[in-house]
Protein backbone atom coordinates (compact mmCIF):
# COMPACT_ATOMS: atom_id res chain seq x y z
CA UNK A 1 0.00 0.00 0.00
CA UNK A 2 1.40 3.41 -0.91
CA UNK A 3 1.68 6.39 1.44
CA UNK A 4 -1.13 8.14 -0.45
CA UNK A 5 -3.48 5.24 0.15
CA UNK A 6 -2.53 5.06 3.82
CA UNK A 7 -3.29 8.74 4.40
CA UNK A 8 -6.85 8.23 3.11
CA UNK A 9 -7.60 5.53 5.65
CA UNK A 10 -9.47 6.49 8.75
CA UNK A 11 -7.77 5.92 12.10
CA UNK A 12 -9.04 2.90 13.98
CA UNK A 13 -12.32 3.59 15.78
CA UNK A 14 -13.22 6.51 13.49
CA UNK A 15 -15.94 6.23 10.86
CA UNK A 16 -17.51 8.49 8.27
CA UNK A 17 -21.22 9.14 8.72
CA UNK A 18 -23.49 11.55 6.87
CA UNK A 19 -25.61 14.27 8.47
CA UNK A 20 -28.07 16.69 6.87
CA UNK A 21 -28.64 20.36 7.72
CA UNK A 22 -32.15 20.73 9.12
CA UNK A 23 -32.62 24.04 7.30
CA UNK A 24 -31.16 23.77 3.79
CA UNK A 25 -30.78 20.00 3.36
CA UNK A 26 -27.04 20.15 2.63
CA UNK A 27 -25.33 16.89 3.56
CA UNK A 28 -21.98 16.65 5.29
CA UNK A 29 -19.62 13.80 5.94
CA UNK A 30 -18.75 13.71 9.63
CA UNK A 31 -16.02 11.76 11.40
CA UNK A 32 -17.58 9.86 14.28
CA UNK A 33 -17.16 6.73 16.34
CA UNK A 34 -19.62 5.10 13.95
CA UNK A 35 -22.25 4.85 16.65
CA UNK A 36 -23.99 8.24 16.23
CA UNK A 37 -27.72 8.19 15.50
CA UNK A 38 -29.13 10.08 12.53
CA UNK A 39 -30.77 12.72 14.74
CA UNK A 40 -27.39 13.56 16.31
CA UNK A 41 -25.65 13.53 12.91
CA UNK A 42 -28.22 16.00 11.55
CA UNK A 43 -27.75 18.24 14.60
CA UNK A 44 -23.97 18.27 14.11
CA UNK A 45 -24.35 18.96 10.38
CA UNK A 46 -26.69 21.86 11.15
CA UNK A 47 -24.20 23.27 13.67
CA UNK A 48 -21.48 23.23 10.99
CA UNK A 49 -23.60 24.42 8.06
CA UNK A 50 -23.08 27.91 6.64
CA UNK A 51 -26.62 28.56 5.36
CA UNK A 52 -28.31 31.69 6.73
CA UNK A 53 -30.89 29.77 8.79
CA UNK A 54 -28.24 27.58 10.40
CA UNK A 55 -26.10 30.63 11.18
CA UNK A 56 -29.09 32.31 12.85
CA UNK A 57 -29.74 29.18 14.91
CA UNK A 58 -26.05 29.02 15.87
CA UNK A 59 -26.22 32.64 17.06
CA UNK A 60 -29.29 31.86 19.20
CA UNK A 61 -27.48 28.94 20.83
CA UNK A 62 -24.44 31.12 21.50
CA UNK A 63 -26.59 33.91 22.98
CA UNK A 64 -28.36 31.45 25.28
CA UNK A 65 -25.08 29.89 26.42
CA UNK A 66 -23.60 33.33 27.17
CA UNK A 67 -26.75 34.41 29.02
CA UNK A 68 -26.62 31.26 31.17
CA UNK A 69 -22.99 31.97 32.02
CA UNK A 70 -23.87 35.56 32.94
CA UNK A 71 -26.75 34.40 35.16
CA UNK A 72 -24.36 32.06 36.97
CA UNK A 73 -21.73 34.78 37.42
CA UNK A 74 -24.20 37.29 38.82
CA UNK A 75 -26.46 35.16 41.00
CA UNK A 76 -25.04 31.73 41.88
CA UNK A 77 -22.99 32.72 44.91
CA UNK A 78 -25.51 34.86 46.81
CA UNK A 79 -28.86 34.08 45.18
CA UNK A 80 -28.99 30.49 43.87
CA UNK A 81 -32.81 30.47 43.85
CA UNK A 82 -32.83 33.53 41.61
CA UNK A 83 -30.30 31.82 39.36
CA UNK A 84 -32.59 28.80 38.98
CA UNK A 85 -35.66 30.92 38.22
CA UNK A 86 -33.82 33.02 35.67
CA UNK A 87 -32.42 29.95 33.91
CA UNK A 88 -35.98 28.61 33.60
CA UNK A 89 -37.20 31.98 32.30
CA UNK A 90 -34.41 32.08 29.72
CA UNK A 91 -36.30 29.58 27.55
CA UNK A 92 -39.23 31.99 27.27
CA UNK A 93 -36.98 34.97 26.56
CA UNK A 94 -35.07 32.97 23.93
CA UNK A 95 -38.29 31.92 22.17
CA UNK A 96 -39.59 35.50 22.38
CA UNK A 97 -42.67 34.33 24.33
CA UNK A 98 -41.85 36.85 27.07
CA UNK A 99 -40.11 40.20 26.63
CA UNK A 100 -38.74 40.64 30.13
CA UNK A 101 -38.56 38.81 33.45
CA UNK A 102 -37.71 40.43 36.78
CA UNK A 103 -37.07 38.48 39.97
CA UNK A 104 -37.12 40.35 43.29
CA UNK A 105 -35.05 38.58 45.94
CA UNK A 106 -36.65 40.59 48.73
CA UNK A 107 -33.22 41.71 49.90
CA UNK A 108 -32.94 44.87 47.83
CA UNK A 109 -31.63 42.94 44.83
CA UNK A 110 -33.51 42.39 41.59
CA UNK A 111 -32.50 40.28 38.65
CA UNK A 112 -33.75 41.13 35.18
CA UNK A 113 -33.58 39.11 32.00
CA UNK A 114 -34.61 40.63 28.65
CA UNK A 115 -33.98 40.50 24.91
CA UNK A 116 -32.97 43.68 23.11
CA UNK A 117 -34.24 44.74 19.68
CA UNK A 118 -30.89 43.60 18.26
CA UNK A 119 -31.52 40.09 19.60
CA UNK A 120 -29.00 40.08 22.43
CA UNK A 121 -30.02 38.76 25.83
CA UNK A 122 -29.31 41.10 28.74
CA UNK A 123 -28.87 39.87 32.31
CA UNK A 124 -28.94 42.56 34.99
CA UNK A 125 -28.51 42.59 38.73
CA UNK A 126 -29.76 45.77 40.37
CA UNK A 127 -29.00 46.47 44.02
CA UNK A 128 -30.98 49.23 45.64
CA UNK A 129 -30.76 50.71 49.05
CA UNK A 130 -33.13 53.15 50.59
CA UNK A 131 -32.71 55.04 53.83
CA UNK A 132 -35.69 56.68 55.42
CA UNK A 133 -35.82 58.75 58.57
CA UNK A 134 -38.91 60.11 60.22
CA UNK A 135 -39.36 62.71 62.89
CA UNK A 136 -42.33 64.22 64.75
Amino acid sequence: MSNTEQSREMPEGVAKQTGTCMYCGQTMILRTSGMAKQEQLDKWATEKCSCEEAKAAQEKVKAKRTAEENIIRLFREDFPETEAIMKEALVYIENEDVAKVTVDTGNGVKGTLRRTNKGTIVVEMVTSSKKTMESR
